[in-house]
């Protein structure tokens, strides 16, 4: 009986079925369990934006926020990467698959589609229930304005990882650390040229006025987690990948 068991399930058929939802599974995944370590981050950003203290939070519960927010960002970025994948092939005959004007078209796109989502996300870090969120959005259109050129940078950075971290390759060599160098830096920069939108919807949200010398409160903060957010995004896809591989 054991026999004729193993002889139907074959140690290599969780592989093979991997390598074909890989590409799918892949970017919900890793967003998913990326964001958990670093969560807490985008917390503390928002109380900066708004001048408050940041809130001194155990472990514990950094974690268990993590753990809340993943299935949302699992879903919103893994949508996100997948959606923008397939702009650049859609546009594929009219715009370069791989240029730049490719990449920042797909990031436009799918920032736009994907801003009453993102804005609930936001409004999570300032206390708002989804519906709250969303409802808000519609009646401030700023709002989404915000979130489309905030995602845009965020997309965009993400989306020209791999590319940096080629042409890092050429300068300093061929390894993980300059991969990773390459995302993290890549994540960082893009945080920071969205951040002043991030800072306008997190104070509309607050109702808060937004006031041009403070849109850049927290920006230090925000670079540096959404920075540790792509490696973190970038090491996973990795390795989800590479199981992937060993199907084929």
């Amino acid at each position: 009986m054991s026999s004729d068991l193993n002889s139907y399930v074959k140690p290599t058929s969780f592989y093979t079925g991997w390598s074909y939802m890989a590409p799918y599974l892949t970017p919900p995944v890793a967003a998913s369990l990326a964001i958990v370590p670093v969560y807490y981050g985008f917390n503390a950003k928002s109380h900066l934006q708004r001048g408050m203290n940041i809130p001194k939070l155990g472990c514990k519960v950094r974690l268990l926020e993590g753990i809340k927010a993943a299935p949302v960002i699992g879903g919103i970025v893994g949508t996100q990467m997948l959606t923008q994948a397939f702009v650049e092939w859609a546009t594929a005959d009219v715009l370069k698959k791989g240029s730049f004007t490719s990449m920042l078209f797909g990031a436009v796109f799918v920032g736009a589609i994907s801003a009453p989502c993102l804005a609930a996300f936001n409004g999570r870090t300032v206390g708002m229930s989804f519906g709250q969120s969303v409802k808000e959005l519609s009646s401030k259109p700023k709002q989404g304005m915000a979130i489309v050129a905030r995602e845009t940078s965020f997309l965009f950075s993400l989306r020209i990882s791999n590319p940096l971290g080629t042409q890092m390759k050429a300068i300093f060599g061929d390894n993980s650390a300059v991969d990773y160098a390459a995302a993290g830096i890549s994540g960082a920069v893009g945080s920071l040229i969205g951040h002043p939108f991030d800072t306008a919807l997190t104070l509309s949200q607050a109702n808060q006025d937004v006031v041009m010398k403070q849109l850049m409160r927290g920006a230090f903060t925000k670079a540096v987690t959404v920075g540790l957010f792509s490696i973190c995004y970038k090491s996973i896809s990795q390795v989800l990948m590479g199981v992937e591989k060993k199907g084929k």
